[in-house]
This record gives structure tokens, sequence and C-alpha cells, in this order.
């Protein structure tokens, strides 16, 4: 009896091969469409995290008393040895006289700046030791510009550099000095003092504030702060994004179920003749209903691995294209999605096989 209700299954599906390629490719699109979504949905916290890290740092750390030193730099890093870490740059304020002029001075490591302030536009390049990079509204009120000369005293240390560039942030940068760790030392002494740290971190936003905690515990007399608008930002952008993901799987499931009843209405349409002669043979309403569930149950298994194997190649390019990296993929998502792929078409199915079973062999016969 299993061999027969095999060939019959077997037989029905090549006869109507169109049929079953329609509604194989049905389930396969809805299926690819779900499959991407999901895997970009669930590696989009990571993925985001990291390219919002662009907007700046969202974790700050300052000294309550004094200045920070290399040690507690050391401290910081060790206890965010486990995080996800994009990017770490220290900073040191001080005021420097310029042709008899107190300005503002920002000492700044140049091998680090650029993880977690990749938002500066700099005309010309980050000062080396004994140059200077002018923030752009002091280049245009005391005329300086790249490759000019500039002295720089806090009596009586003197250090006689090149402008090796002009800076534009759009903020306090915009009126500041900008030299290396190196030059600051050489005026200002204590060599590796800071007085703040910066940290780019990839990390959701409910995940920052025990970093910062952490950071503040770490030495005794810093405190750690979370940059409140980043995080919220990313947070919020975060939701839009998935909110959006999960919307359009919702239409595309909703059309795939769609069109899956629609062809399979019209297969059994197609085959009442076939239906009503294997009910005059003594074929049950079950053993109708059966056969045509195991149809649907087919064509959304081979769907559903169509649409996996595509699902995954789309979401890999665009994780790729859109965020530059490769795609995290959750291995269950392959599982869920073909499941879920059988599931859609066996409940889309469900009206036309119930319309099967009720096909009157008498009335069909007799070609009404």
């Amino acid at each position: 009896m299993a061999s027969f209700a095999r060939r019959m299954l077997w037989a029905a599906l090549t006869r109507r091969g169109s049929r079953a390629v329609i509604a194989a490719l049905a389930v396969a699109v809805g299926v690819t469409t779900l499959t991407g979504l999901a895997s970009i949905w669930l590696d989009l916290d990571s993925q985001l995290a990291r390219q919002l890290r662009g907007y700046g740092a969202n974790l700050v750390v300052t000294a309550t008393s004094g200045r920070l030193s290399s040690d507690d730099l050391a401290a910081f890093d060790k206890a965010l040895e486990e995080a996800d870490v994009v990017g770490r740059s220290t900073y040191r304020y001080e005021v420097v006289q310029v042709r008899q002029q107190g300005l503002p001075l920002l000492a700044i490591d140049t091998g680090t700046v650029s993880q977690v302030r990749p938002y500066w536009a700099v005309a010309g390049a980050l000062p080396a030791v004994g140059e200077v990079l002018v923030g752009r509204d002091l280049a245009e009120t005391y005329g300086l510009r790249e490759g000019d000369s500039v002295t720089l005293t806090n009596d009586p240390q003197e250090v006689r550099g090149r402008v090796a560039g002009v800076l534009s942030t759009g903020g306090a940068e915009d009126g500041q000095l900008v030299v290396t760790q190196d030059t600051a030392a050489q005026l200002f002494g204590e060599p590796g003092a800071v007085d703040l740290i910066e940290y780019s971190v990839a990390a959701q936003a409910g995940e920052l504030e025990p970093l910062a905690e952490r950071l503040g515990g770490a030495v005794g007399n810093a405190q750690a702060a979370v940059v409140k608008r980043l995080a919220t930002s990313e947070a919020k952008v975060q939701s839009t994004l998935g909110s959006m993901l999960v919307l359009v799987s919702l239409v595309v499931l909703a059309l795939t179920a769609i069109t899956v009843a629609s062809n399979m209405l019209a297969l059994v349409a197609q085959r009442s003749t076939e239906i009503g002669l294997r009910k005059a043979l003594g074929a049950s309403d079950a053993q109708v209903r059966g056969e045509f569930l195991a149809e649907a149950v087919v064509l959304g298994l081979v769907g559903g691995v169509l649409g996996v194997l595509a699902g995954i190649g789309v979401a890999a390019g665009v994780s790729l294209q859109v965020f530059g990296r490769g795609l995290t993929l959750a291995w269950p998502v392959p599982l869920v999605a073909i499941a879920a792929a059988v599931a859609l078409t066996a409940a889309a199915s469900y009206p036309p096989v119930l319309r099967a079973g009720r096909v009157d062999p008498a009335v069909v016969l007799r070609g009404e």
C-alpha cells in the first residue's frame, strides 16, 4: 500500500510538472527571502555595532583627580580584555604659548586617534614629533598653513616645528593646536600622562553600562561614562532596521502562502476527474487528502532546501556589500527555514486539500 502511495505521489508530481515547479519556485523565493533576512537580522547587532563605530567613541574615561598614567591605561585595557574593543585613544590637554598668546593644546596618540575619531578631516597629515596640526579656526586667525614654521613655548621649554596640516571637525578641535604625546612631554614633562581616554566598543546599548562600571572600578581616581547620544542612536537604528526586516519577512511569507494556495487550488480543479475516478474505485476522502498533502510537503521541502541555499548566498553577499564583512551564520536558521517552508506549504494547501476530499465522483464523472 505504501509503495502504491509513493508511485501515485511521484506520478502526480511528474504529470503536473509545470504546476509542481511553479509551487516549488514560489516556496523557494519565499524561503530565500526569509533565510536571507533572518540571517542578516540575527547578525545585525554585531554588524551594526562595528559599522556605527564610525560615529565616534561610546565609552569615555577621565580622572577624578590628577592625571591618568600608563599603568592606569594597562589596568583599563585588562578590564576590557573580554570586550570587543574596536579602538582606543588617549588625550592630554594643556595651554601653550604661541606668539605670546596662550592657546589650547591637545596631545594625541597619532597611531590610534583615527580608530575612535575617523570623522576628523585633515588637510595635510597628522603631526609627527615636533610638528603641529592646527585647528581650522586658529589657522584662519593666525594665517597658518601647511608647511609654515611655528614655535610652541612653555617657559623655559620650547619646541620649534612645522605645521603638518589643518584640522576641521566642526567641534572644539577647530580652535586647538594638536601635537603628539611625545611633543607634549617635551614641553610639559610627565611622559605617559593623559586626561582622557576614549574607547570604541562594539556592544549593544545595554552592555555599555556594565563596561563603564568595570572601567570606573579598575583605577581609584578614574570615572567612566557612556556616551548616551551615540548609544541611544545606535539602539534606535538597530530597532528600526530589525522591525523593517520582520515586516518584509511577514509580507513575503504571506505572498508565498497565497501563491501556493492558488496553485494548489488550480491543481485540484485540474485533477477533479482523476479524483472522482479514484473515489469511485474506492479511495476514501482521507486518502485523497493525504495524497495532496503529501505533494504539498514534498514541494515545500524541495522549495525550502533550494531557498535556504540561495538565501545564505544572498545574505552573505549583502553583508559583504553593505557592511564590508562576512556573514556569521546562525546554523539553526536553515533548519527553521526548511521546517517553516514545509509548514507554510502544508497550511496554505489545506483549503485546496479539503476541497479535493469533497469532490463528488458522481457529479465529476457525469461531466457536470
